[in-house]
């Protein structure tokens, strides 16, 4: 099944994908960033301070104002996308599992990205390794990304923590990077995190859940298996243990909201079973990932 349907691409055409900060980029090309810079297009004045270039005074406004002001223009550059996918098994959990969302997601990005003539790089990091397909750029790039995307499969142990310092040390990012991630790691949620802050860089984190693990209905007895560590534990499905597992999972998500807070990190949590298109076109919206 295809990734995304010829119509929803359609829809997609006419979005792109959102910068929250001002990056210093070192590409020309043809989105209009929020960095002030010396294309042709007017963006906004401000007072002469000593030091700035004369050649850009306004003299028009001098003359109505006796007072000196400097023009400010819109620079021009491109912008780089990295998309990265948590690959570990417990990915592969969920109806649709939250690794297909995730890859939807990602192609639904890439093609605003690629549509808009950003370059974009996907990867999908597992414990083998990261698998990358780097730098495609121009919507006829779009048949190799969704090939990309429609191979890759989840598997083995959860390797996020390293793969993402890995792939942040050798590519060292700038632009927009989005992680797509259950980020269910028994380090806890923040330690895989943390090679994301860095300045050169807009970061999100959209993390998949099932339905099951938000909001788990267990009746009975039961035997939970690890998925990735194949440990396995015996539990009862009571309601005093179910309002402990909301008391773990709230503190958790709570843990994850206040690091991405303060670190100025993108958060998004989200659902397995939330509908793709409003996933797409009014959550990743809402959160400035698109516009």
């Amino acid at each position: 099944m295809a990734l995304l349907s010829p119509d929803f691409m359609n829809r997609l055409d006419t979005l792109q994908v959102g910068m929250r900060k001002v990056l210093a980029g070192r590409f020309r090309g043809e989105k209009r960033s929020k960095r002030r810079g010396s294309s042709v297009e007017f963006a906004d004045h401000r007072e002469y301070a000593y030091g700035d270039d004369i050649r850009f005074l306004d003299w028009h406004l001098y003359a109505r104002m006796n007072r000196l002001f400097l023009k400010l223009f819109h620079d021009e550059e491109e912008l780089r996308v990295h998309l990265l996918i948590d690959g570990s098994k417990s990915m592969d959990f969920g109806d649709p599992t939250k690794f297909h969302q995730a890859r939807r997601v990602a192609a639904a990005v890439a093609y605003v990205a690629l549509s808009s003539l950003n370059r974009v790089k996907v990867a999908v990091i597992t414990a083998s390794g990261i698998s990358e397909l780097t730098w495609l750029r121009g919507a006829q790039s779009a048949g190799r990304l969704f090939r990309f995307l429609e191979t890759a499969q989840p598997g083995g142990r959860n390797a996020l923590g390293p793969g993402l310092r890995r792939y942040m040390a050798e590519s060292r990012p700038s632009g927009v990077l989005i992680l797509l991630s259950d980020l269910l790691d028994r380090a806890g949620p923040v330690s895989p995190l943390k090679s994301l802050v860095r300045p050169t860089l807009d970061a999100h984190l959209i993390q998949i859940l099932t339905p099951g693990e938000l909001e788990p209905e267990l009746v009975g007895d039961y035997r939970l298996l690890d998925s990735e560590e194949g440990d396995a534990v015996d539990v009862a499905g009571t309601s005093r243990v179910l309002a402990a597992y909301h008391r773990n999972l709230t503190a958790y998500l709570t843990e994850m909201r206040d690091f991405c807070r303060t670190r100025s990190l993108g958060y998004l949590l989200t659902r397995t079973d939330t509908p793709f298109e409003d996933l797409v076109l009014t959550r990743l919206r809402e959160k400035g990932i698109l516009r």
